[in-house]
Parts: C-alpha cells; sequence; structure tokens
C-alpha cells in the first residue's frame, strides 16, 4: 500500500510524540477522552434525556399503583419454548405453537396516522376551535386543560396506557383499546387525492374551522405519507427470530394493509450466533493477520440465523436481484464486538456499549478473545495482506504503466475512498465502522479491495506538498494514529494547480461556491487519486456518515457482480426508476415493465455515445476506439449487449434526467455553450471504473468542462457511452405505505420514472424521504441505527413525523431488558444514510 502523501509521496510513520500516545484510539492530539466509567458523578437532571426518565419514573410509579388497586391486573407471563436450531443450521420455533399469554405485546402507537384521520374527521364535522385540539406529543407531561371536551380527554386515557406499557412490555391490555387497533390494523389504509382541485374537506374550510386546523390539513396535502401508519416489526429483538420459511413481514403484507397490531410470540432461548461468511470458496486465499507478527487473524463478524418475527421487508429494492443473504440478522455485538465493542478501553476495545444490554454476547470472543487494537496499524495490514496474495491480481506493467489485460486467471483490484476532511470529530463508534469496513473487505477478501482516506486540508495556506512535517502534524491532530498510514491529502488550492485555466461561467451557480471547491466539484480529487494509483480498475467513492448493517465485502461485492452482468439495452431506462417488487414483482417483470413504458413514450433509447452541441471529443474517440464491447458488435445478439462488461459506474439511487426535474443544482454546468444532456444520481457514493475518471479528468482538465458532484459522473457516462447502472439496493421505509403511493411519490416523473416534472428529487418533493433508510435528508436512518445501537431515542411519532417532532422515548437498555420484552435489536443488512451522530451525548 502506498505511504501517505497529499498526492506527492511523505513517509507516513506516525511521530515519536504520537507513537508514544498509540494507547489512545482518537487523535492524540485532542482532548483525550477518558473512559466512561459505571458510574458518574452528575446531576442526573443536567440531561434532557434524564429529566424525561425521571418524568416517565414517577409517572410509571403513580400508574403502576393505580393499576394494583385496580380490578384489571395485567401479568407477566412465561416466555415460549426454546427457540431451536435445526439440523440444516436454520432456526426455527418449535411447531407446538405458544400459548396465548407468551406473548410481547407491542405498544407502538400510530400517532401520525390517528391524527391525520382525526383532523379530516374534524373538519367534516365543521366543529370549532375548542373541539378540534391538537394532540400533545407523547414527552408532554403537561396535563390538559379542564376546558377540553370528550376527544381530548380520550386522548389522555391513551396516553396514560402508553406510560403502563413502557414500565412493563408484555401485559393483558386493555380491550376496547386491543379491540380499536385492530380495527385500525385491519381496515384500509386513507388514500389522499393530491390531484383533487376542490373536496368537501376544502369547502368546510371555508367556513367555522380555524387556520390551525388549515395548516394541518395543508401539511397532510404537501406530505401524504403522514396518512399511514409507523412499522413496529424493525423493534423487535432477538427473543422473537424466526427461521426466514416462517417469517411473515409485517409490510408489504398481503394478511393486513396497515402496521402490526398483535402480540409477537417469545422464544424461551436465543441461539447463539455464528461467524459470517460471505466469501468465496477459495484456496489461494491465505489468512491476513492484524499484527506483523502473524499471530492475531484478521476475526469474522457475527449473525444469527433467522430474523425477528414481523420485520418489514424492503420497500425499494432487494437482496434477491444480487443474490444477498436476507435470512440472517445482526445485532450490535456481533456487528461490532470483534472491532472493540462491548469491553474496556483499558483491554484495547472502545468502552462503547457497557451500558446496553448484553446478554449471550460473549459468543463473540469464544474463538478470538478480545482484540487489543491499541497499537494497529491498518494500512500496514493491508499492505502485508495484498503483498501475500500479488499473484491473484493484475498488475500494472512497468513498461506502459497500464494493467495487465484482463484473464481469467487473475482479479483486479479495487481502492474504496472514503472522503474525510479537518476538523472531522472523529468518535469511538466511526473508528469501530472503518476497523469493520477495512477487516471485511481487505483482510478478509485477501486484499481484493484496499481501503484510503482522502483528506480535504481545509486550509489552503498549509504546505502540504511541500513539507513533510506539515503534513504530520495535520495528521496527528485529525486523524486516530490506527489509520495515519491510508490518508491522502488535498487541499482545495492544489486543484487549481491540477486543473488550471479560465473556466466560463456556469449556467446556475445556487451555491455560489468555486468551481474548484469540494461543494461543486467533490470529484477532483478522486481523479488525481485515479490517475496516481493505476493499480486499481475500480474505485469505490464513500462517505463518512454512512453505515452498513452486515458484512461490506458482501455489499461491495454483490453489487458489483449484477452490475457487470447487466444488458445495456433499457440500462439507462431501468436506472431512472425505483424498483418496487410489491408492485412491479420480480426483476424479469419490471424489465418488461420498462420496455413497455418506455416504448409507448416514443422517445428514443440511450445506447452508446451521444451526439449534442457543445460536445468535444476525447482522446480515445479521436483515435476510433469505441467503448462499446464486442458483444455489442454489428450482428451480436442485442440481449447480450455488455453482459459480463464491468459497468463503470453504479450508483445507489437512480440516475434521472435532470432536465425540468426540480433539482436545485439540475442547471449547475461549466463550460458548455447551452444546457448538455445530463443525468444525476443524489448521493455521491457510488462505484467508478479508471476509464470513466480518466474522461472526467480529460473534460475537466482539456475541455474546461465539469458539473455539479452528483451530476458529473453520470452525465460523463452519458455523453460517451460508458456503461452506467443503478443498483437497486435494500431500502426500507418507517411507514406501511402502500405500493401505488411509493410509485407515485418515487416513480413520479415522465413515463413512471424520476425524471423530468414530478422527480421525487425536485425540491418539493424531497419529503417522501424523510422515512427511508437511505437519503441524504432521511430521518429514520439515524433513528433507527442508535436504536440498533442500543441508546433510547424519542420515537418520532408525533405531529408532523420525523425525529424533530418529539414522541416518546424507547429503547435502550430497560425496554431490552424488560422482562416481557423482546431483548436487543436484530436487523437485516442494510444501507444508512445520514448518521449525523451516534450516541446521544454526542449531539
Amino acid at each position: 500500500m502506498e505511504p501517505t502523501r497529499p498526492f506527492v509521496s511523505f513517509s507516513s510513520e506516525s511521530s515519536p510524540a504520537s507513537m508514544d500516545r498509540k494507547r489512545e484510539p482518537l487523535l492524540p492530539y485532542s482532548e483525550v477522552v477518558s473512559e466512561k466509567m459505571s458510574v458518574k458523578i452528575r446531576n442526573p437532571l443536567s440531561h434532557c434525556v434524564y429529566k424525561r426518565v425521571f418524568i416517565w419514573t414517577a409517572l410509571s410509579l403513580f400508574m403502576a399503583a393505580f393499576v394494583l388497586f385496580s380490578k384489571h391486573d395485567g401479568t407477566v407471563r412465561e416466555i415460549t419454548p426454546e427457540h431451536i436450531a435445526t439440523p440444516n443450521g436454520v432456526s426455527a420455533v418449535e411447531s407446538e405453537g405458544p400459548t396465548p399469554e407468551h406473548f410481547y405485546e407491542s405498544d407502538e402507537d400510530d400517532v401520525g396516522k390517528q391524527e391525520a384521520q382525526r383532523i379530516i374527521d374534524a373538519a367534516r364535522k365543521g366543529l370549532d376551535q375548542s373541539q378540534v385540539q391538537v394532540t400533545p406529543s407523547k414527552d408532554n407531561d403537561k396535563p390538559p386543560s379542564k376546558g377540553q371536551k370528550e376527544n381530548s380527554e380520550q386522548n389522555i386515557e391513551n396516553e396514560e396506557k402508553d406510560a403502563d406499557d413502557t414500565d412493563e412490555s408484555s401485559t393483558d391490555g386493555n380491550d376496547e383499546d386491543t379491540e380499536y387497533e385492530e380495527k385500525q390494523a385491519d381496515g384500509p389504509i386513507p388514500e389522499y387525492d393530491q390531484d383533487a382541485e376542490e373536496s368537501e374537506i376544502n369547502l368546510l374550510l371555508d367556513g367555522e374551522n380555524t387556520e390551525q386546523l388549515k395548516q394541518e390539513l395543508e401539511n397532510l396535502k404537501k406530505m401524504p405519507w403522514l396518512r399511514f401508519p409507523h412499522l413496529n416489526g424493525y423493534f423487535h429483538g432477538l427473543k422473537t427470530l424466526v427461521s426466514k420459511t416462517l417469517h411473515d413481514p409485517e409490510y408489504p403484507s398481503t394478511e393486513r394493509s396497515g402496521a402490526f397490531k398483535g402480540k409477537v410470540p417469545l422464544n424461551k432461548n436465543v441461539p447463539k450466533p455464528t461467524p459470517y461468511n460471505p466469501y468465496e470458496e477459495t484456496s489461494n486465499i491465505q489468512t491476513c493477520y492484524l499484527d506483523k507478527e502473524n499471530k492475531i487473524p484478521a476475526p469474522s463478524l457475527y449473525a444469527y440465523n433467522g430474523v425477528p418475527r414481523h420485520m418489514p421487508d424492503p420497500a425499494i429494492g432487494s437482496y434477491d436481484v444480487f443474490g444477498m443473504r436476507d435470512d440472517v440478522c445482526f445485532d450490535r455485538f456481533g456487528r461490532y464486538g470483534p472491532y472493540g465493542l462491548g469491553y474496556r478501553l483499558a483491554k484495547g476495545g472502545t468502552s462503547i456499549g457497557l451500558n446496553t444490554e448484553s446478554s449471550g454476547s460473549d459468543a463473540v470472543w469464544e474463538k478470538t478473545g478480545q482484540i487489543d487494537y491499541s497499537s494497529m496499524d491498518w494500512g500496514h495490514a493491508q499492505e502485508r495482506c495484498t503483498d501475500r496474495h500479488w499473484s491473484r491480481y493484475r498488475q500494472i506493467d512497468r513498461k506502459t504503466d497500464e494493467l495487465e489485460p484482463p484473464s481469467d486467471s487473475k482479479k483486479s483490484r479495487q481502492a474504496i475512498v472514503i472522503r474525510l476532511y479537518t476538523g472531522f470529530k472523529w468518535t469511538y463508534l466511526a473508528v469501530l465502522n472503518f476497523r469493520a469496513l477495512i477487516t471485511e473487505v481487505s483482510l478478509k477478501s485477501g486484499g481484493e479491495y484496499t481501503v484510503h482516506f482522502l483528506m480535504h486540508v481545509r486550509d489552503d495556506d498549509a504546505p502540504i506538498w511541500s513539507d513533510d512535517v506539515t503534513v504530520q502534524r495535520i495528521l496527528d491532530t485529525n486523524v486516530p494514529p490506527e489509520f495515519h498510514s491510508m490518508v491522502t491529502l488535498w487541499s482545495e488550492a492544489q486543484m487549481r494547480l491540477f486543473y488550471p485555466g479560465k473556466f466560463s461561467a456556469p449556467i446556475q451557480n445556487p451555491s455560489g461556491a468555486d468551481i474548484h471547491g469540494v461543494y461543486r466539484s467533490a470529484h477532483l480529487p478522486l481523479q488525481i487519486f485515479s490517475t496516481q494509483h493505476q493499480e486499481y480498475e475500480h474505485i469505490w467513492n464513500w462517505e463518512m456518515d454512512m453505515r452498513f448493517l452486515g458484512n461490506y465485502y458482501e455489499l461491495f461485492d454483490r453489487l458489483g457482480k449484477w452490475a457487470d452482468q447487466q444488458p445495456r439495452v433499457r440500462l439507462w431506462e431501468r436506472s431512472a426508476r425505483y424498483y418496487i417488487p410489491a408492485l412491479h414483482g420480480d426483476w424479469d417483470n419490471f424489465t418488461e415493465i420498462v420496455e413497455s413504458q418506455t416504448s409507448g413514450a416514443g422517445k428514443p433509447l440511450v445506447f452508446g455515445p451521444l451526439q449534442f452541441h457543445g460536445k468535444k471529443p476525447l482522446r480515445h474517440e479521436q483515435r476510433g476506439e469505441s467503448i462499446l464491447p464486442a458483444s455489442c458488435a454489428v450482428g451480436k445478439d442485442a440481449s447480450e449487449c455488455g453482459v459480463g462488461e464491468p459497468a463503470d459506474l453504479i450508483t445507489l439511487n437512480p440516475m434521472f434526467d435532470a432536465e425540468n426535474s426540480g433539482w436545485v443544482f439540475a442547471y449547475d454546468t461549466t463550460g458548455y455553450p447551452s444546457a448538455p444532456p445530463r443525468r444525476c444520481a443524489i448521493i455521491t457514493a457510488s462505484r467508478l471504473s479508471r476509464r470513466l475518471l480518466g474522461a472526467m479528468h480529460e473534460e475537466m482538465w482539456r475541455h474546461h468542462h465539469s458539473m455539479f458532484s452528483e451530476m458529473f459522473p453520470p452525465s460523463v457516462a452519458l455523453h460517451h457511452g460508458f456503461k452506467a447502472a443503478y443498483a437497486p439496493q435494500p431500502l426500507y421505509l418507517d411507514r406501511a405505505w402502500s405500493a401505488n403511493a411509493i410509485d407515485k411519490a418515487f416513480n413520479g416523473g415522465q413515463d413512471h420514472s424520476t425524471s423530468g416534472p414530478g422527480s421525487p428529487f425536485d425540491l418539493t418533493n424531497e419529503h417522501n424521504h424523510k422515512g427511508a433508510s437511505w437519503y441524504y435528508n432521511s430521518e429514520f436512518s439515524g433513528l433507527l441505527w442508535r436504536r440498533w445501537l442500543g441508546y433510547p431515542q424519542l420515537d418520532g411519532r408525533g405531529r408532523g413525523g420525523g425525529e424533530n417532532n418529539g414522541g416518546r422515548l424507547r429503547g435502550g437498555q430497560e425496554e431490552e431488558e424488560a422482562k416481557g420484552g423482546t431483548g436487543r435489536m436484530c436487523l437485516r443488512s442494510m444501507l444508512l444514510h445520514p448518521i449525523k451522530f451516534e450516541d446521544p451525548d454526542e449531539r
């Protein structure tokens, strides 16, 4: 592996001062973060979370006393028969079902749906302001005023019941409430016609209803997803595991139209997790070690056979398409325990997870013990692993400075480049994430991937290409020592030297940023990195606030193999649409639907390089070299064109036509006489080939062409005929949307796509992604991640939806350990973005 360098070579060795402090996994020159102790001497009410816990505890004690003296005492029952591992290794529940007492009853409340329906009902009845009060959030401990009517009194009764349920998760419950919830669950989901110009409600609003009610109804018009009930199955824990064959997903479901609202059977015992191995079986991969003495082999992460009962299936995308496993789940200790979660900093861990529910977690250290990471050097570990396997990979021909031609006997190497910047706040959880990434994609694969950090030095005056002392100082103050040897530095001043000359004004520049700045041109340093690392055939562009709940190698490998096998015919058209299995069926049926939609649209299909006003040729085009593979030659079967050809671009969101799409940066193009044809994929995370990055580099330095960061790679691929594919990775929603509503919101553009007018990436439509697991403005991704980590979270189930609207404090150690509870969370593999903070104390 190349030493740390700012696009020129410098020694990657840490300075003596930093080496003396290697035991500190975070920054040697930052404030030392002391290990969290089990007892903290501080005012427990100084933190808002503790205040809420204190208030809820007092309220719960009061309600417990009330329940004890009432006639309908709830009792906690014993749990169900043991969760058994069958001979084939798949978990299953005994055929003799549990008795009705052996259940966990969810008390998640569909506040959004009920609030929406209540507002509409109120409008239809023409109630006055005193009768239409907004339901308070569940964490609001103030009682209602005496002047409120029966509607408000009933809301308070429901809130009191919810408070009881928080303290004692499994109860007999209230029969009337249960009956009501079942009706809500089984009944049809109310739909809202966004296209209706007038309705009975709008007419009523002209009468005696209030301005507040008008605003509430206006919110429902703008965000109709607020009507759909929240899903509960994500939060069912390890005690509810069932095999995939017995799994009944809460959503999408043919059994119900909304969220699951019943009792969940609990297993008496939880099975042990097992090492998870998504790697190919081959004899030429040797063991790679963490230490240079070759004594500590790279560990494996652990998974549980089975999935939590009623965990939802992806609303968009698929596991089956890529051959990824969806019959296992990952808890926090199986995912991060091998890398330092769950044991103390003094023992080489991180002290993260010590104050969370941890029953059975010791299984992940039975084979390896708790590894001491205090003196780890990940760059050197990757280099040693690659050297052991050099014969597996294509090498650079020193005479031509090019990679050896592709062959069946040798694989191409890939890089995962993580965008870092000076001033980034490192945490132990961020360290765990990148330890996992490096181990899984590099050390466990025999060096097939190498992980790099590409760090933006924000100080343009720092002489990062002139002084190695300056380089070392920047590393010491901005990067944990264990990652020093993986870092390449760059600055915007440097980009001006690599791409000199006069650039014309853009058609539009909404950000007002400079053409060499990271905001508009994040691709520039990646282009330079590629020119200086010819050994990588493909580079994954990655970000610091992304997490994958699963094995990283499985993600990158399966997405790459799938994209390489995609035919070029109608690939751009398929890549402009979200794949919704509940609506589109399997992938073959989706392909036929896209063919039907595009054939009837009367538009020419995109195939090969485009010709348009303002296009300038690249050198390979001037030499007469075709970008198309031999399988696309005249006379060949069109359906085989591109099959087996490595994709030049793989995106994780659809590539949409930016013209008239409403996307805010759609016209941020530089150097073209008029707006050229262009495509865009929101979120820059993607896999780019060396030849595509070379074309982007040439467009920039030679023709002074550029576009906004998320638009330039897909557009260059479009212009010059490179192979580009959107990989429909599994994407989850926090609410029980109907399949048609998803299609209308997410494929609401031209011809049922994400392009043009009606695009989901229009600034006025992006709110639809708030409840998705993968989008830059998602609120669900962070909430789900922190709950999975074991931190109590406000569930976001209040007026308006989303985490910013409060809700009730759910999850955490107390709830996970509660008798009759379901235990700690265990989720299928999924991508989550953005994760702006993890431990609530960081916020």
